[in-house]
């Protein structure tokens, strides 16, 4: 079992601290977070070291136990007594990777831990490279639970009328355990398309299309931007969705003050709904299709009798059902594909 992160450990023979390591043939790196005195390889990435142990890295990885098993020539590189792998990944990445091995139960396989969203990025992204199946699979969860493949898990401020005032926009997912914001659902789009995780892009460009135009076509040179093909969805379906609303709430509140219904003041909701129909003609309404049925409160401050609201309740929600269901056509997706075993 590996030390705990805790009780990490600095190569220092005489017991000083050192930020540096070298052997005699002059290879100087930076000590990454995870270092340990007794490790047996050390991965160099960005020039920082990370001094960890190939029986670990062997067990958790077919990737790394194959690479640990080629003869390695006489004048390989070494660090601090220990033979050098250079990676290409970022210092960064390769430290989370290096950390969610290492502190797997205690931090990052913890479900009970709410992890950054840089980190579930590496964790997918690393785990996948190096074929570290737990650890992908953790990442795959915690990316569900924000962007699930069914409308009752989909639990956001973009869903739910109680949260949609939240002004801690880290909690726009509040059942996930990770710490997401609006811009994230980008990154989100990119790691679908590569990771085979089509489930979650109708959730992910319904997200995305909650934030400003100017946050959609925004241009950060960052690398999980969005391909032209993608913004370009993700604008269309903003005004689908927009259009999508208001029909919606529309059909809703045509419900009160139906003749021969069990209104309790037909007179009254009829007057009601003539308002709310044309407050609803004034409105410039926002992409949130998927609100439930507190938006007939919120916007329309509805206040026709009981009945009448159940049936505009009912008709909203089975709307708003449907849009889910339509989600794949408003962003010009693909069918989903089948299940695995179907023909």
């Amino acid at each position: 079992m590996a030390p705990p992160r805790g009780k990490k450990r600095k190569a220092d023979d005489a017991g000083s601290p050192s930020d540096v390591a070298a052997d005699a043939k002059g290879i100087e790196v930076e000590h990454g977070d995870i270092w340990f005195a007794d490790g047996s390889v050390v991965l160099i990435a960005e020039n920082k070291g990370f001094k960890v142990y190939q029986g670990i890295l062997s067990r958790h990885s077919e990737v790394f136990k194959d690479m640990f098993a080629l003869p390695q020539p006489a004048d390989a590189e070494s660090c601090d007594g220990c033979p050098v792998v250079r990676m290409q990944d970022t210092a960064k990445d390769l430290g989370t990777f290096l950390s969610a091995l290492h502190d797997s139960t205690a931090r990052y396989l913890n479900p009970t831990k709410i992890l950054p969203f840089d980190e579930v990025s590496t964790m997918l992204r690393l785990g996948s490279k190096y074929n570290v199946e737990s650890m992908r699979a953790d990442a795959i969860r915690r990316l569900k639970s924000c962007f699930p493949d069914k409308l009752e898990d989909f639990a956001n401020s973009r869903t739910r009328t109680a949260l949609y005032d939240s002004d801690d926009m880290t909690k726009y997912y509040q059942t996930s355990d990770i710490t997401i914001v609006f811009h994230h659902c980008r990154h989100v789009i990119k790691l679908a398309r590569s990771h085979d995780l089509d489930s979650m892009l109708p959730a992910a460009f319904y997200s995305c299309a909650q934030m400003t135009i100017q946050g959609i076509v925004a241009r950060t040179g960052l690398p999980y931007e969005l391909s032209d093909a993608d913004i370009v969805r993700c604008l269309q379906g903003r005004n689908t969705l927009k259009l999508t609303l208001r029909r919606s709430l529309l059909d809703a509140v045509r419900q009160a003050g139906l003749e021969g219904s069990d209104c309790q003041n037909i007179v009254s909701c009829t007057s009601k709904k003539t308002r709310m129909v044309e407050q609803l003609c004034h409105y410039d309404l926002g992409p949130y299709a998927l609100l439930d049925h507190g938006i007939l409160r919120r916007i329309l401050a509805i206040d026709v009798c009981p009945a009448c609201i159940m049936r505009c309740n009912s008709t909203y929600d089975a709307a708003k059902q449907e849009t889910w269901t339509n989600l794949r056509t408003h962003f010009d997706l693909p069918p989903p594909p089948p299940p695995v075993g179907d023909e």
